[in-house]
């Protein structure tokens, strides 16, 4: 998962069934042993916003049967105080 600069990573909010480590910018969650058609996984992390503005948050998935890795991202605003 990748940050604007607005935002930060807390790491006690962060859930999932790998372990997440963090880079900077970024949340990187280990590999998942083995993942089935149809299963659902669930990555949960929390931030908080150091400043207000327009801010997107992109997710990427890498696998070895993917050629390359899917990316999302999802816009949102952070209101000021």
């Amino acid at each position: 998962v990748n940050l604007p600069p607005q935002l930060q990573p807390v790491p006690d909010g962060t859930r999932a069934r790998v372990r997440a480590t963090f880079q900077a910018r970024r949340i990187v969650f280990e590999p998942v042993a083995e993942f089935r058609a149809g299963e659902p996984m669930t990555f949960e992390f929390q931030l908080e916003a150091t400043q207000a503005g327009n801010v997107a948050i992109t997710a990427e998935l890498s696998s070895d049967g993917l050629p390359q890795p899917l990316q999302a991202s999802e816009q949102t605003e952070i209101l000021g105080r």
